[in-house]
């Protein structure tokens, strides 16, 4: 069972923070909160451009929904191994990490799939 909240966790991270990072949306709905985050500040712009830099908030955020909705269920990693004996602070910080390595461990992957099948089409 532990590992299949952890591939959700996963999966849901790689989701969430690829539709922020290249989506379109419909209506262009990913387009319009990239272009008002870069209005607001640059970096904060930036953040909706990097595949590690967006996980680590989903991951905080994900955290943060497991312990204040949800916490008798343990929805994320860093609840899993460390649920009774760290501070819910604690948690979302491992869980921010965790979400931004294995999505960017993802998006590597994906992009080396995508580079090793454009070398035949040349």
């Amino acid at each position: 069972m532990e590992w299949i909240v952890i591939f959700v966790f996963c999966v849901v991270s790689y989701a969430i923070s690829n539709h922020f990072v290249y989506a379109h949306g419909p209506m262009h709905v990913y387009d319009h909160i990239r272009c008002l985050a870069e209005k607001i500040h640059p970096n904060l712009g930036e953040l909706f451009q990097c595949m590690i830099c967006f996980p680590t908030w989903v991951g905080f955020i994900l955290s943060v929904a497991n312990s204040l909705f949800l916490p008798e269920l343990a929805l994320t990693p860093a609840t899993l191994l460390l649920a009774g004996y760290a501070p819910w602070w604690v948690m979302m910080i491992i869980d921010g990490f965790f979400a931004s390595g294995i999505v960017w461990l993802i998006h590597t992957a994906q992009e080396a799939l995508e580079r090793s099948n454009t070398i035949g089409d040349e």
